[in-house]
């Protein structure tokens, strides 16, 4: 069957609808590795769910052994929305900034991969293409480069200089070495010059400073998505003044806005203003290739959230006067979902049906004849119960199938292998990064992130996470769960404590018990509510039961099946979005209100920072040191 699909990518235009039957993140992440394996153009997939689409990518990197700075198969990169509301006065992560510039940076390259985006981040528009290219910097170890130059194209860039760096879009220059922090790396790069010859390109923690490791090429890419030429710079203070109007208070402000942008050439929100400024903003389809293949992921749900982002972009704009925000027809920036579909239906495409249903009898042809069909099956947890899996993997091998056990980190993957090893089965160890794509025959271990446990019947493979065969205790979560964010986990749970389940509210942990069903044996919490009804937590959804947190008495339990715990949501949910527009105007009006200027840096402010003697008066004598400053701050020696 994916040979069927495989013969797609050699077809110049149409689509075809695929069946998905009992498909998950994990075997959708197969079915995609494989399809970029194979395409020597570009792979496009189209999911409305952010978190979903994460869970893809992980399930990707196993698959195509891509690491996180893209090396192994084919790389995987995302392209994400932006990070912060419609007209609002802040700009997009830097972590985002990084992760859209990378994609594009790929598909203008026209290599083979595979981009995963989501309709919201297909809709925005964005800057020059031509400019993002230009802008970006290949360093290579033994290249020659032009260290000024490369200073001057890093300012260029809007990097910022500082004495050590920290934070992404900041850079240090120390003699020959070059610290930098593009925005698509996790960690800052030391780039170290022999003359003007690059020496060496070296990942280092900025807290510590210390070489975590070394790199052979390096792309820099600008520290911030919209850069503006002079001419943009004042074409965009003008059109901000025309559209503050007579306001006196958003005049105000504007102005404030058009100095930073003259200082530091740039602002926070700058971004959003972009129609403002720049004449012709380009769209994602601009940077896909003509022959990349489009995989889209249930297209009613894409065009129900296109409809939805637009409506709530409509809503933004007309709410915007109302916060003090500076607004414009939403078309400016953002592709209208029709626009959206008729680019989409040019496009070489698959469309992946999750429901995977029969078409009805005599309807065969609407979708096309010998549409394909994808079939998975999900596997359960067997937590604890080794013999059982023993079982079924010699029945797996019996059959002909490959079965590749999935460990999350090293000593998983080293505990399940020497469990293994007792029972006499040898299970190698594939070094980390390896691509599963071919896998050998028999069993094999392999370490990476897996979603969930699945088997693919007509390709006779078999793929199972060693989390759901070793018995992971409740204290083990709680330490997991201690390393989040306080309050959500469940380090400090104990038997009768009150705990919040996110689909059926409050009820009492009554503690955790092995249960036999009728897939198995697994570990359940169980949790008490009204009336006496008794809801047991599978380990695999933990993370959506949560500790009471809250003042006075004992809560009132809620009731499985009630209407309370729904009423209680949507009454929080009101009280934020209250908070929310509480907040906005709150600081609307602190934006007019007047501030003080202070006066112009005197002698003393100058002879202080550079460091002189002086005299400090106390009641107990005098003290006598020198000040230094060091980063921004002041120090007594």
């Amino acid at each position: 069957m994916i040979g069927q699909l495989l013969s797609l990518l050699s077809r110049p235009r149409g689509n075809r609808r695929v069946r998905l039957r009992g498909a998950s993140e994990a075997s959708r992440g197969w079915w995609l590795s494989r399809l970029a394996s194979a395409s020597r153009a570009p792979l496009l997939f189209l999911e409305t769910d952010a978190r979903r689409l994460r869970q893809v990518e992980a399930n990707l990197r196993l698959f195509l052994g891509a690491g996180e700075d893209g090396g192994g198969g084919a790389p995987v990169f995302v392209f994400p929305a932006w990070d912060v509301y419609p007209f609002a006065r802040l700009s997009p992560s830097s972590g985002v900034v990084g992760e859209r510039m990378a994609a594009l940076d790929f598909l203008l390259g026209g290599g083979a991969g595979i981009v995963l985006t989501t309709p919201e981040a297909l809709a925005g528009r964005i800057p020059s293409l031509a400019r993002l290219r230009e802008g970006a910097v290949s360093l290579r170890e033994g290249a020659e480069i032009d260290r000024d130059g490369f200073l001057a194209g890093l300012e260029g860039l809007m990097y910022q200089r500082r004495s050590i760096v920290e934070s992404p879009g900041e850079y240090a220059v120390r003699g020959g070495i070059v610290d930098f922090f593009s925005p698509q790396e996790r960690c800052p790069i030391r780039l170290e010059l022999k003359g003007d010859e690059v020496d060496s390109l070296r990942e280092f923690h900025p807290q510590t400073q210390r070489t975590l490791r070394s790199r052979s090429a390096v792309r820099v890419f600008p520290a911030r998505e919209l850069l503006l030429t002079p001419e943009e710079r004042e074409r965009g203070a003008a059109e901000l003044r025309r559209a503050a109007g007579e306001d006196p208070e958003l005049a105000r402000r504007v102005e404030r806005l058009v100095d930073l942008l003259h200082v530091e050439g740039h602002f926070p929100g700058l971004e959003g203003l972009a129609p403002l400024f720049v004449s012709r903003l380009e769209n994602f389809f601009d940077a896909v290739p003509e022959g990349a293949l489009w995989v889209l992921n249930d297209p009613e749900a894409l065009a129900s959230a296109g409809r939805k982002m637009w409506a709530d972009l409509e809503e933004e704009a007309s709410l915007a006067a109302e916060r003090g925000l500076i607004a414009y027809e939403p078309g400016r920036m953002w592709l209208r979902p029709e626009e959206i579909s008729q680019r989409l239906s040019r496009r070489p495409r698959l469309e992946l049906d999750p429901l995977g249903l029969d078409a009805p009898p005599g309807q065969e042809g609407a979708e096309g004849r010998g549409a394909s069909v994808l079939v998975a099956e999900h596997l359960s947890p067997i937590r604890g119960r080794v013999g059982a899996f023993l079982e079924q993997l010699a029945a797996w091998r019996g059959a002909g199938e490959r079965v590749v056990l999935v460990a999350a980190e090293r000593t998983q993957a080293l505990r399940l292998q020497a469990l293994l090893r007792e029972r006499d089965l040898g299970v190698s160890l594939l070094p980390p990064g390896a691509c599963l794509l071919d896998g050998e025959e028999g069993v094999i271990l392999a370490e990476g992130r897996l979603s969930s446990s699945f088997r693919l019947p007509e390709e006779k493979r078999v793929f199972f996470r060693a989390e759901d065969l070793l018995v992971t205790s409740l204290s083990r979560l709680r330490r997991r769960a201690g390393r989040g964010r306080p309050g959500d986990g469940l380090r400090d749970l104990r038997a009768e404590d009150y705990v919040v389940h996110v689909d059926h509210g409050v009820g009492r942990y009554l503690g955790s018990q092995i249960i036999d069903h009728p897939e198995g044996e697994d570990e359940f919490l169980t949790i008490a509510y009204a009336g006496g009804d008794k809801l047991y937590v599978p380990m695999d959804d933990v993370d959506r039961v949560h500790i009471y947190r809250g003042a006075g008495g004992p809560p009132a339990l809620d009731k499985l099946g009630g209407a309370r715990w729904g009423k209680t949501k949507r009454g929080v949910k009101k009280s934020l979005h209250a908070v929310a527009r509480d907040l906005v105007r709150l600081y609307a009006e602190r934006g007019r209100a007047p501030g003080f200027s202070f006066l112009a840096e005197g002698a003393w402010d100058r002879e202080v920072a550079g460091g002189i003697c002086f005299l400090a008066s106390e009641e107990a004598g005098y003290i006598t040191g020198h000040v230094l400053d060091i980063n921004g701050g002041l120090y007594l020696a």
